[in-house]
Parts: C-alpha cells; structure tokens; sequence
C-alpha cells in the first residue's frame, strides 16, 4: 500500500501469477509529495542544520523511501523525480490493481505479493464427512496435469461453518512448495486420512436403516429368522458407518432386502414379515478406521 498519492509511471509486472524475485522492480511512481519531501532534505543539508536534516530524512522514511535512496539523495542532492518500487520478497504476483497512468492514492492496494515456498489449498468437505476431519490430519494430495506426482501436507484449519447451499464447509490444508511447482488458483484432488484410533465396528451405509427417530440394522439369526435391533451411530463414510453400540462383532448384518417395513413396524423391534430372502449379508466384523472411503474433494482457491 503506497503512503503517498501519485501516478504509475512504469509498470514492471504485467498480470498476476507472474513471478516475481526479491529485490526486483515492480513499478514506479511519480508523486509530488515524495518530490517535496526530497527537495526539503536538500535544503536542510544546504543549510547544515542537523535537526531538519533527521527530520527531514524521517519524513521520507515514512513515506516509504528506501535508506540507500535517501542515502543517495544525501550524497547526490539530486531529486529524483520517480520512485521505484522493488519487490520486498520473492514470489508471484496475486493482486495486480493498476495499470501504467494510473492515478492511485494513499493506501490503495496496488498489487501483493504471494510467497510460494508454502501453500494454502482450500477443499470442500461434505457436512457428513466433516467429522472424520481433524487438524493436523494428514493429507495426500495429486494434479491432473502432473500424473504420477503426489504432494503430502497436513489440515491446518477447519472453518465453523457449512454453506447452505451445498451442505459442504471448507477444510484449509498446508503444503510445502520449495520448487514452485503449485501455484495459486490450481486444482487439486485431495484425500484426506484421519489418524488411527481403536478398531471400530464398522457396516455397509446401505445396511443402516435410518427412520428419522432411530437407527437400525437387520440381524440374521438363522434358519431364516431375522430381526431389527436399535444401534447407536457414530460418524458416516461413503461407504460405512460406525456403529456404537446395539450389535457386537461377530453378528451377521443383512446388507440389502427386500422389506414391508409400515409406520408400526419400523418403530418395533423386529420385522413381522420378510417379502424375499435376502440378497446379501456379511459377518459384521472389526475393521480399521482407515478402511472408511474420505472421498475426494476439489481445491476451490489458494490462499
């Protein structure tokens, strides 16, 4: 942000995402107030006093000038007429607000600019997925245009709310960028992989029927005997859900049939009648954590 007002005499960068190196110009400015500045250290050194001339040389630190110009300036007694402006780190250019002629004031933004040695890389979470996302996770991330090339980083932030809209919230994620390679504005694949806990009890989602009062799931018992029991659900995956309590490792849960489940009966313990046998059943065993599908989620921007 420029602390004087001016113009934009030479622009040196010319669209964002342009790299840029620390110590190279970005653009120049002419201002009136800076030339005035310039012109009162002059005098002040013209006349030896050494009040004005500190005060002199603090003004023009304040308004942003460089020691070696007003080193220069001191020695020299020249005005210059433009300033230039170098760049103060290396990076790209992420906000580019001027064009050459430009007429700016005190405190615009003029442009920023974005280092690259590490990203931010924002995904969108689902609103059911974000329970199994935690800061620090780690995370794996992969480039359609690089294939074969993996980064990994970690969550850094999780932000508290969830668009209405798309019933999504975004998870910000930090990764290391030492060659440049990731730049702002670039899309991503992300997967996202909770850190290992216990061994949980874990069921086909398609398993779980859910009645908006209870959850339940349909045990076999054999010889052609079924019955639907209460459970206590943890968090939901996209292809399991974790089961807290209701059913113990070992019962055998029907995956998929075919019910005559009435408002009376899915509030009962068990089912009064079975229309056809069931297609599919699993032995409900324990599984790792990490077997549950995260998904995929799309970067939306970097910051």
């Amino acid at each position: 942000h420029p602390r004087v007002e001016g113009w934009i005499e030479k622009l040196y960068v010319k669209a964002e995402g342009e790299p840029v190196e620390k110590g190279k110009p970005l653009y120049t400015l002419y201002s009136p107030t800076l030339v005035n500045a310039q012109e009162e250290l002059i005098l002040a050194l013209n006349r030896g006093n050494e009040r004005l001339i500190n005060a002199a040389k603090e003004r023009l630190a304040a308004l942003n000038v460089s020691a070696s110009l007003i080193r220069q300036l001191t020695q020299t007694k020249k005005v210059q007429r433009n300033i230039t402006v170098y760049a103060p780190a290396s990076g790209v250019i992420d906000n580019l607000n001027v064009r050459e002629g430009m007429f700016i004031k005190e405190g615009d933004r003029v442009l920023s600019i974005a280092a690259l040695d590490e990203v931010w890389v924002i995904a969108e979470v689902f609103e059911r997925q974000l329970s199994l996302v935690a800061s620090n996770d780690r995370v794996v991330m992969a480039l359609d245009y690089l294939p074969g090339r993996r980064w990994t980083g970690e969550v850094d932030y999780i932000y508290p709310e969830i668009n209405p809209k798309t019933r999504t919230a975004q998870v910000r994620m930090r990764f290391d960028n030492a060659d440049g390679t990731l730049l702002p504005g670039m899309f991503a694949q992300v997967n996202i992989q909770g850190a290992r806990t216990n061994r949980q009890l874990l069921v086909p989602r398609e398993s779980l029927i859910r009645t908006g009062q209870s959850d339940r799931l349909v045990l076999a018992l054999g010889g052609g005997k079924f019955k639907s029991v209460n459970v206590d659900v943890g968090r939901i995956g996209d292809q399991y859900a974790e089961i807290l309590g209701g059913v113990v490792s070992g019962d055998t849960v029907v995956i998929s049939a075919q019910f005559l489940i009435d408002s009376e009966s899915s509030k009962t313990s068990d089912f009064q009648r079975m229309l056809d046998m069931p297609s599919d059943s699993m032995d409900h065993g324990e599984m790792d954590q990490g077997e549950m599908d995260h998904g995929k989620m799309d970067r939306e921007g970097a910051n």
